[in-house]
């Protein structure tokens, strides 16, 4: 994501209802993409409490769906 775009989804976090969760699905969510640009930033982890990674580009299915049972535990926690 690059930094105009950081005021916008911090805004939308913040305006969310609570409890909220976010999830970052992907690489370039996780890390800030595979390429390193100085145009863009680390990732939403540096952004937002981040409470699932979901990695790979694009993320398989059985990634998504163990993010979402790792959330769903977290949840019930």
């Amino acid at each position: 994501m690059t930094p105009r775009r950081v005021p916008i989804i911090e805004r939308v976090f913040a305006e969310m209802a609570t409890p909220s969760w976010v999830v970052a699905y992907g690489n370039c969510a996780c890390s800030g993409g595979t390429y390193g640009k100085d145009s863009r930033d680390s990732g939403l982890g540096e952004i937002l409490p981040v409470d699932i990674f979901i990695p790979g580009c694009p993320p398989r299915s059985e990634a998504l769906v163990d993010g979402l049972a790792k959330l769903k535990r977290r949840i019930r926690g």
